[in-house]
């Protein structure tokens, strides 16, 4: 439970993180940077097992998708 628990704290802060830091409209490549990470934290917390299969190291992988 533990672990589940320093898991979701580290996506959480992640998606904190990038969100404080929004591009400008000036940088295309960081508004799709920011996207691709938004989208990857959310597919993570949906399907957790693919996170585990693909080897990510801060994701949920005490749980599977029902």
């Amino acid at each position: 439970m533990r672990s589940l628990s320093a898991s979701l704290a580290s996506l959480i802060a992640a998606g904190t993180c990038v969100a404080a830091v929004a591009p400008t409209q000036a940088d295309p490549a960081a508004a799709l940077r920011v996207l691709a990470d938004e989208y990857w934290a959310a597919y993570v917390e949906r399907y957790p097992e693919v996170a585990t299969y693909q080897g990510v190291t801060a994701a949920p992988h005490d749980r599977l998708n029902l």
